[in-house]
């Protein structure tokens, strides 16, 4: 319900079962596409009243069908979404192994905490790495006055001794969402995605610690060069964008560069940006079928943007149609 899944059914492909997938793209395997939300899950057992006993071995056994039976081809990351308690947490941590990373979930209250505290115990017995904490429903998004009004109490009487990172407001509109299966509008002024903007953060793939901004080089032939650095273990890593990735991430409500100084425009490079865009002249070239089938595979919100920078580049180097060999060539361009 959550992704907008529910009548997706699992079918069996080549590989294994096929991954439903959302409107974004992002895979989708969950209980919640095999048994309807009227029944429960059970599990035979041969032992009246000992069901406790099967259970949880049985949804062991479930989850490895799912790790085993399912295409789920190059992956990125596997996010698991593990049930709450201490206990379990552990008992899944282990099942999954050491290489298994893991941020555990809280809301501001003392009986909350006190189980996480449990959870982090528990883990520091594993070699999981443990990566830190969201504070879930950290006071309440009032759409009305557009800020954020406490829903708990505070209190700092439960130290986790682990990194908080971030904390996300309770949204009526996320919840409506959330049940209707929708994504919440990406406004990036939104309090809630900026909330949980600050919970993204660049995390080192070698030791898991969070990645610090080292240096903004200026833009050559309209490219952008941001490098961050692991204090932990110095690894390095640069990101390079052009104006249309510059203009994409400004529409997200994100600064480039670094904090501390106020100017107008929330990218200090948006006027590159709009005279890049400007250049291109008036009229659309025709494109082929099967480059009109790659341009549809782009997210939405970029495609139009994503369109205009391959049509300019064809009109700079002399093409008279885009193709897929312009698509490719474009790409390698851009940096893609």
């Amino acid at each position: 319900r959550l992704a907008g899944l529910c009548a997706a059914p699992l079918v069996p492909g080549r590989d294994g079962l096929v991954m439903p997938r959302t409107i974004s793209g992002i895979g989708v395997v969950s209980m919640g596409l095999v048994v309807p939300e009227s029944q429960s899950l059970d599990f035979e057992s041969f032992a009246e009243g000992d069901s406790f006993v099967w259970r949880a071995t049985k949804e062991f056994g479930l989850l490895g069908d799912f790790l085993a039976g399912v295409a789920w081809g190059e992956l990125d990351y596997l996010l698991v979404d593990l049930p709450p308690g201490a206990e379990r947490t552990l008992q899944y941590a282990e099942f999954l192994g050491a290489q298994t990373a893991l941020v555990l979930v809280t809301i501001p209250s003392d009986l909350s905490r006190g189980v996480v505290s449990r959870s982090i115990a528990g883990l520091g017995k594993t070699k999981n790495r443990l990566l830190g904490y969201v504070e879930n429903m950290s006071g309440y998004a009032c759409g009305g006055c557009g800020s954020i009004r406490p829903l708990f109490p505070r209190s700092a009487a439960i130290d986790l001794g682990i990194p908080c990172l971030g904390a996300v407001p309770f949204d009526p509109d996320l919840t409506v969402a959330c049940d209707r299966g929708e994504a919440l509008d990406d406004d990036p002024t939104g309090l809630t995605w900026q909330a949980i903007r600050r919970v993204m953060k660049f995390l080192c793939v070698l030791c898991d610690q969070p990645m610090k901004l080292m240096q903004v080089a200026p833009p050559d032939r309209g490219t952008l060069s941001v490098v961050y650095e692991c204090p932990e273990c110095a690894h390095r890593i640069a990101l390079l964008t052009n104006p249309f990735e510059t203009q994409m991430v400004t529409s997200l409500g994100v600064q480039i560069g670094p904090g501390g100084e106020k100017t107008e425009s929330k990218c200090p490079f948006s006027g590159m940006v709009e005279s890049a865009s400007q250049q291109a002249t008036d009229g659309d070239l025709p494109w082929s079928g099967q480059a009109l089938e790659r341009l549809e595979r782009v997210p939405e919100f970029v495609r139009s943007m994503a369109r205009t920078g391959i049509e300019r580049y064809a009109r700079d180097n002399g093409f008279r149609e885009i193709d897929e060999q312009v698509l490719d060539r474009a790409k390698s361009f851009f940096g893609m």
